[in-house]
């Protein structure tokens, strides 16, 4: 197997992040706690007491695990096909590491 590496644009993969915050999807699972002074949103997700900052080593974590487990949301992101189902999916690896919900 080979081992390769793709650059992803931080602005792509914020644009992918606010479509999945503004979804009706993620509505259903999370909620929006905080935004910090560099406008990063803190996450909680329903029945759970942990909060997740949603900032760019979270967006580069969730960015691997959603390249590595989730191939038909990755490729309709990289085909500039992504939609609130696909964006719910990637702010999910982004703060747990793996779509829980959906």
């Amino acid at each position: 197997m080979f081992k390769i590496t793709i650059e992803v644009d931080e602005a792509d993969a914020v644009a992918l992040a606010l479509t999945g915050l503004s979804g009706p999807m993620f509505r259903q699972w999370g909620e929006h706690v905080s935004v910090d002074d560099v406008g990063f949103p803190t996450i909680r997700g329903f029945n759970e007491a942990v909060l997740y900052k949603l900032d760019f080593p979270a967006l580069e974590q969730g960015m691997q695990v959603f390249a590595r487990d989730y191939p038909r949301h990755w490729a309709d992101f990289r085909r500039g096909q992504a939609d609130m189902i696909t964006g719910d999916v990637f702010v999910q690896c982004c703060i747990f590491g793996e779509a829980k919900y959906g």
